[in-house]
């Protein structure tokens, strides 16, 4: 058993014997066959809301004794997501604690019902296979409008005592009728109810309370992210031919599948809410791409001051319109990772007839990144790689990315490990960045 998974499987045996020696009404919502050892993306709890706080307690105590930082909190209506991560290997557990079953701030699923039946497996309790059954296909249609592939395996040895059980669970929300098609719609694997439909017939008590309880939890969230969150707007520099591009799609990659973030946008060198200004002279096709190219990549040139300053002017109203997107994705929890960006202007050398304060000026009207990394690597073995740039052209820009890095106090990425490396050295930064803030 290697270090982490040791840490793992200790820490959440010590969660569970912490649990039920405090009697906290829970149980592990899914996919719990393999705890502790294996928990695939998340472990998903449900709880008494009554026991959520002391729950919250012995949580951040046992983490904290296995070392176990919160890396990111996540909470709305019914839900709060518990981000720990172990810093040394940067693995990451999450701890999602349900105490409502809804879809935004309608609820499906009778919690007390599923928590006064649950059962006790292993060292912790789970639902009853008629609740997990519900919950999963509720949670399914209201948001797919069908049962997903995944969870067929649950549509085995569906006998009249799950059927009972089953019903129990949603007859707080649903008629009966409606249950018992269901359930029995699940033993041929064909729904006759839409999503629509079934929104329509939800029972929902205190509907207007549960509206602006959720409504005040999205606000709190969206006021958290906006003032709050100090992690949300990335930028990677480098070099033409360093590998950016792969970088900058290997890092999304890893932050989508580990939750950390909503959504995230990656942009290359402009937000893109106006055109190319060969596409507003209406040029041939074949002229747009070379004066793409001429945009971000070509080194060959140098443009006259005017013509850079037309560049500039026109293309920093990108940027700043890119204040709407960098928000947006802020608010929401998100991030956004930029490719080159505005610093483009200072490291392609076609660039170096503006003077270097007109360029500083639009800088200090767009949006910043609150990271900035550069991707260094040798020279030699980038022109090896790419002929993208001669050798003294790539030497050129690696010392301009320094400099670009020593005015912003931005990071140093060695780019001549392997891709592995590189992005765990950057997720690095990034989860340090997120602990401090």
């Amino acid at each position: 058993m290697d270090e982490f998974k040791e840490i793992q499987v200790n820490s959440l045996n010590e969660l569970f014997q912490h649990l039920h020696k405090s009697n906290i009404n829970y149980c592990i919502l899914r996919n719990y066959e393999n705890i502790p050892e294996n928990i695939g993306n998340d472990i998903d709890f449900l709880v008494d809301e009554k026991n959520l706080e002391e729950m919250e307690k012995i949580i951040f105590f046992v983490m904290k004794q296995y070392g176990l930082k919160l890396l990111n909190k996540k909470q709305r209506y019914g839900y709060k997501g518990l981000y720990f991560i172990e810093t040394k290997t940067q693995n990451i557990i999450l701890l999602d604690l349900f105490t409502k079953l809804s879809k935004k701030w309608i609820s499906y699923a009778d919690v007390n019902y599923i928590l006064q039946n649950k059962i006790e497996y292993k060292n912790f309790y789970v639902p009853k296979k008629s609740s997990i059954l519900y919950t999963v296909l509720l949670k399914d249609l209201l948001t797919y409008d069908k049962l997903r592939n995944k969870n067929n395996d649950l549509l085995l040895d569906l006998d009249e005592e799950v059927k009972l059980d089953f019903i129990q669970t949603g007859l707080k929300y649903f008629d009966a009728e409606i249950l018992e098609n269901l359930f029995d719609d699940l033993k041929v694997n064909k729904i006759r109810y839409s999503k629509k439909y079934l929104f329509s017939k939800l029972k929902t008590d205190n509907n207007i309370k549960n509206f602006l309880e959720y409504t005040s939890y999205r606000i709190k969230e969206i006021l958290q992210n906006l003032f709050f969150n100090k992690m949300y707007f990335i930028s990677i520099i480098g070099p033409d031919g360093v590998g950016k591009s792969t970088v900058t799609s290997n890092l999304k990659r890893d932050l989508q599948d580990k939750g950390l973030f909503k959504k995230i946008l990656d942009i290359h060198h402009r937000f893109e809410f106006i055109p190319n200004i060969s596409q507003i002279f209406k040029r041939k096709e074949i002229d747009n791409k070379v004066e793409e190219k001429n945009i971000v990549t070509n080194p060959q040139s140098r443009h006259t001051w005017y013509r850079t300053l037309i560049y500039v002017c026109y293309y920093s109203i990108d940027f700043i319109l890119g204040y709407f997107k960098v928000l947006k994705y802020k608010a929401q929890g998100g991030m956004v990772i930029a490719d080159r960006y505005y610093y483009d202007f200072y490291i392609q050398k076609h660039y170096d007839n503006l003077p270097y304060r007109v360029k500083n000026f639009f800088y200090y009207l767009i949006p910043h990144p609150n990271v900035l990394i550069f991707l260094s690597a040798d020279p030699e073995k980038v022109y090896k790689r790419k002929h993208e740039l001669t050798l003294e052209e790539t030497k050129e820009q690696n010392s301009r990315c320094m400099r670009i890095i020593k005015e912003h106090n931005g990071f140093i990425v060695d780019a001549d490990q392997d891709a592995e490396n590189v992005n765990n050295q950057i997720k690095s930064i990034i989860y340090k960045r997120m602990l401090d803030a």
